[in-house]
């Protein structure tokens, strides 16, 4: 498999919109076409679609390793690296490739040990919201997840 951005921007929008919502989704295809409609450097261009198609597009289809796997793989990346950004979307992901609420609680405390008690507590007040909606609900929504929009 190797990574055509054009190919690959596609199949990762279709993923966020499943995992983010199609609202989120759309608000990204959107703003790829504002991009490119207002002159934008290919730089500003490729790097939002290189995000995307990278990521949702190619990385998590790739095969070996589950999405599952890759899930609980970058929430520990997140906790470690103080990625307070993508860790909702990174649960949210999670969620989605059937990890469970309490396997995401176990993942946090197994952390306390290897990246420190500070680093889990921030993460923690990002993930309990999203796992309490999601056991109250079966759902859990995107609200925090959708993406900035220029209202000028």
């Amino acid at each position: 498999m190797s990574l055509n951005l054009n190919e690959h921007l596609d199949t990762g929008l279709e993923l966020m919109g499943a995992v983010l919502g199609q609202e989120y989704a759309d608000g990204l295809r959107q703003r790829l076409t504002a991009l490119r409609e207002s002159g934008a450097t290919e730089e500003a261009i490729d790097h939002t679609q290189f995000g995307i198609a990278a990521a949702w597009g190619y990385m998590f289809h790739r095969r070996g390793v589950s999405l599952r796997d890759r899930s609980i793989a970058m929430l520990a990346a997140d906790v470690t690296l103080h990625g307070k950004g993508a860790l909702g979307d990174h649960v949210r992901l999670a969620l989605h490739a059937g990890v469970t609420p309490d396997e995401v609680r176990e993942i946090m405390f197994t952390l306390i040990l290897y990246v420190g008690f500070p680093q889990v507590r921030e993460a923690t007040e990002v993930i309990t919201p999203i796992l309490e909606e999601f056991e109250r609900t079966g759902k859990y929504t995107q609200e925090s997840s959708a993406p900035a929009t220029d209202k000028s």
